[in-house]
């Protein structure tokens, strides 16, 4: 998966964090605050008014208000984006540290925008893992294949 895979991922499953009115009606106490917060703020962008007031009145009887759910939210995407950020360095120091063979060279960077990992024999007779892009095949950052499981089912020959 690539880096922009994983950016995806993460505000896609941010943004499924909302509750629908049909959850939200069958049991809106056992809705997580953040998850209310969340709601409200998908249904500050709708037309169902109705629903955003009730979501709003639920808020209130927590006492929730606007300005304490967009903290909320914001810790949340802070501690989200840190993960991220970790994750990415952890692999850029770990592609650094990894030697074994060259990383593509930089023309053919671009070129792809999905990669999985590819398990082979290096020049010494070790079994090792690196990262390709799977349009051009070519050796590419281990960042690159974060988030990805070590599973070599694209290029299965050692």
């Amino acid at each position: 998966m690539s880096r922009n895979g994983i950016a995806l991922v993460l505000a896609g499953s941010l943004a499924a964090c909302t509750a629908t009115p049909e959850t939200f009606y069958a049991d809106k106490k056992s809705i997580d605050d953040l998850v209310l917060c969340r709601t409200l703020e998908s249904a500050d962008k709708g037309t169902n008014y109705s629903f955003r007031n009730d979501v709003l009145a639920e808020l209130e009887s927590r006492s929730l208000d606007r300005p304490k759910c967009q903290k909320k939210i914001s810790e949340q995407m802070d501690v989200a984006v840190g993960v991220v950020v970790g994750a990415v360095l952890l692999g850029a120091a770990a592609a650094a540290a990894g030697g074994g063979a060259p990383a593509a060279p930089a023309s053919s960077f671009g070129t792809d925008y999905d990669h999985d990992w590819d398990q082979f024999y290096n020049q010494y007779g070790q079994l090792t893992w690196r990262c390709r892009g799977v349009q051009t095949g070519q050796f590419a950052n281990s960042y690159n294949c974060l988030g990805d499981a070590k599973v070599d089912s694209r290029w299965p020959g050692k």
